[in-house]
């Protein structure tokens, strides 16, 4: 019954809002086509700000950074009793949402889809925010360039959410 509502539930809004308009005798074609002209102003003003993550988040890749920070962070992952293994995918989920997919898809391959190391990197990645990339993308959006301690704060959130959940696969899964 539940999954027969939630299929229905969008088809069943958009005849509300259509029913509704046409009560009010709206000109729903005038109103749908001024809102898909706004948006796609909006589109534009965020492709300069889409192009210039995409292209920071592969120069990073293809430089090996990631792969050297991950190398420097290990010893660090040790101490906070996180398989270091997933150390890649701490430093490129902030910035990218597909890259640390794919990064978690690498893990999955070579340690297992049961393992404490994939178990753990899908808690993170589910867990986590692609803070970089979407305060980029939202404060850009509006034009603010002074974020304040919107990143800091998003950031530690996200630190949170690995140990945490880390924390929390190794002593309710794996223990």
């Amino acid at each position: 019954m539940l999954n027969v509502l939630a299929t229905a539930m969008l088809p069943l809004i958009a005849c509300i809002v259509v029913i509704s308009g046409l009560r009010r005798r709206v000109d729903l074609f005038g109103c749908f086509t001024e809102g898909a002209k706004k948006g796609m102003g909006s589109i534009l003003q965020l492709i300069p700000t889409l192009v210039a993550l995409m292209v920071g988040v592969e120069m990073l890749s293809a430089s090996g950074i990631f792969t050297l920070f991950a190398e420097l962070m290990a010893p660090v992952a040790r101490v906070l009793g996180l398989p270091e293994q997933l150390t890649p995918l701490i430093l490129m989920r902030p910035l990218s949402g597909s890259g640390s997919m794919s990064v978690l898809q690498q893990i999955i391959a070579s340690e297992g889809v049961d393992s404490l190391v994939a178990t753990a990197g899908a808690v993170i990645l589910t867990s986590t925010e692609t803070t970089l990339y979407t305060t980029g993308i939202y404060f850009g959006s509006v034009g603010v360039s002074n974020t304040r301690c919107t990143i800091p704060a998003a950031l530690l959130a996200d630190c949170t959410a690995v140990l945490c959940g880390s924390l929390l696969v190794r002593l309710l899964l794996f223990s």
